[in-house]
């Protein structure tokens, strides 16, 4: 879809027609808001994309990453993902366990393997409600490179507010006698005898706008501070109570998150990174994600080398949350084989796609860039107001499709 297409598109109302927004549907009521909180036009909302175009620097020292996947069951979780997202039961659980297992059975390469693990973390897992004591296994890869899986237990269910979840998980422990080190002890140790970071994991933004939690989540990405800052902060030192009970000197934490999870992951990893594992084994990830605010930039910029937690993110060519903010870590742009449209490059999974390429982004360029600094002074300058105004939209827009009734919040722990 082109640039101009999008742009007569959102100058019609939304579709009173189908059973649920679309995608689109939604963006209408979100530039609704916006527009109207910072009384600009269409034609300037849209203008941030015309006049800077998504061309990220590249880092050319580093060799460009070609993946085929010849695998029909991983092809096949491409395909059926955006039917996991639309029925969150018991059958996504259970397909999550099985896709990670066929990960660990058939992508022998130690860095796919972990980026695969991570996207199936934060955009599938994380979208569906967990409940304490939950278990599921997840590939994980040791300090001497060896794959295995390891069983995590939802060990804590967390409302970053509004009803937005969050969730920490940790390997399954079993107490008594055992060998440690070649000595007995007794205590608590791993049950499948593997020593695996315990998973913090943000979910992304809630696009179902028949919930009050979802419209709250779509309207704090548009925080003046940085996506859903104002809303982390509130809740940073939960996030590290759990962080600093769940670890040891020698075994540190990982963070995931798509989105916006990918923004509150970024937050952690600045605020609470004596927690976060450095080890190339255990990298944080995250996908899709918006970048942070100078001063956030500078703060990560001030962790000791020995200290600064390794995280890795992904970016799609063409989506535009990505445009946002300054990035951090060691950066990456995904690019598919089929190119996707600036409507849709923020949604679908990218590393199950049959065919694309991988090469490292040049962050120090990137983050200097002229276009990189134009999106984030646009955010930067919102009026504080606007999570309102945008809210105030999409509540018009769930009415128009499911009436008065709609649930205070979304199922969580």
């Amino acid at each position: 879809m082109t640039t101009a297409s999008i742009f007569n598109y959102f100058r019609k109302a939304p579709s009173q027609t189908i059973a649920s927004p679309s995608k689109l549907d939604i963006g209408y009521a979100i530039y609704n808001g916006i527009t109207k909180a910072q009384h600009i036009s269409y034609h300037q909302m849209f203008s941030l994309y015309t006049n800077f175009p998504t061309t990220y620097h590249l880092n050319t020292n580093k060799p460009l990453k070609n993946i085929t996947l010849t695998h029909p069951e991983l092809i096949a979780f491409e395909k059926e993902y955006d039917e996991l997202l639309s029925c969150k039961t018991d059958q996504s659980f259970e397909k999550i366990a099985k896709i990670f297992e066929a990960v660990h059975q058939n992508i022998d390469n130690i860095e796919l393997h972990q980026w695969m693990v991570g996207e199936i973390l934060a955009k599938a897992l994380a979208i569906i409600p967990l409940e304490k004591g939950q278990l599921i296994t997840i590939p994980v890869v040791t300090q001497d490179k060896q794959r295995k899986m390891v069983t995590f237990e939802v060990d804590q269910c967390f409302d970053m507010g509004h009803g937005i979840p969050a969730y920490g998980l940790k390997p399954q422990s079993a107490h008594g006698f055992h060998w440690n080190n070649g000595w007995p002890s007794y205590g608590s140790y791993p049950k499948d005898g593997i020593q695996a970071a315990p998973i913090l994991l943000f979910r992304g933004t809630d696009f179902c706008v028949k919930t009050e939690t979802a419209k709250k989540s779509i309207a704090i990405n548009f925080d003046p501070k940085g996506a859903g800052l104002s809303l982390f902060e509130e809740t940073k030192n939960l996030i590290g109570e759990w962080l600093k009970r769940v670890t040891t000197s020698s075994q540190k934490a990982r963070v995931m998150g798509y989105s916006q999870g990918g923004a509150f992951a970024q937050y952690t990893v600045i605020h609470h990174n004596t927690f976060i594992s450095n080890l190339s084994n255990e990298p944080s990830m995250i996908f899709n994600a918006p970048g942070v605010s100078k001063t956030l930039l500078k703060q990560w910029g001030e962790i000791s080398e020995d200290q600064k937690p390794l995280l890795i993110s992904l970016i799609p060519s063409q989506d535009p949350v990505t445009q946002f903010g300054f990035l951090i870590g060691n950066a990456f742009q995904f690019n598919p084989k089929k190119p996707m449209s600036l409507t849709n490059a923020h949604f679908p999974l990218m590393l199950f796609q049959p065919s694309y390429s991988i090469v490292t982004l040049d962050t120090e360029k990137e983050n200097t860039s002229s276009r990189r600094h134009h999106f984030t002074k646009f955010q930067t300058e919102l009026d504080p107001k606007i999570t309102e105004a945008v809210k105030t939209s999409l509540d018009k827009l769930g009415k128009s499709h499911y009436g008065g009734v709609q649930n205070k919040v979304s199922k969580n722990c």
